[in-house]
């Protein structure tokens, strides 16, 4: 998953246009999977998280949170408690918190709906104003 996503937003910032700059990097990841699995193996695990938060971080920008804030606050604390959930445990782990929030969140609104019953040929009454 954390290739999809670096592998996205590099695409996106250098101009790909076809597919071929996906099937390249894959072809990179797979070489260096098999040419040198000891080399990787030396990599500390925070640097690629690092990598992924960094990426992360550039494909949402902060005025954009602000904006989904104001408008939406139900997602925006979907959003914000995922992303705290990718730096406190892994991704897998986060996106199923997320899934779980918006299927939660869902729910709660879907709960709340006010229906009021409207029968052919009668009007509806005026509120009361007072």
């Amino acid at each position: 998953m954390t290739a999809v996503i670096v592998r996205s937003a590099t695409n996106v910032e250098d101009g790909a246009r076809t597919r071929a700059s996906r099937i390249l990097h894959g072809g990179w990841l797979l070489v260096f999977a098999v040419a040198a699995p000891g080399l990787l193996e030396s990599v500390p695990l925070a640097a690629p998280a690092g990598v992924l938060l960094h990426a992360g971080w550039k494909l949402l920008p902060v005025r954009a949170v602000a904006a989904l804030w104001r408008s939406h606050r139900g997602e925006a604390v979907v959003l914000l408690a995922t992303a705290s959930a990718i730096v406190a445990t892994n991704l897998f782990e986060c996106v199923l918190a997320g899934l779980g929030l918006a299927v939660a969140k869902a729910a709660w609104e879907t709960s709340h709906v006010h229906i009021e019953p409207v029968w052919e040929g009668e009007e509806l009454a005026p509120a009361d104003p007072g």
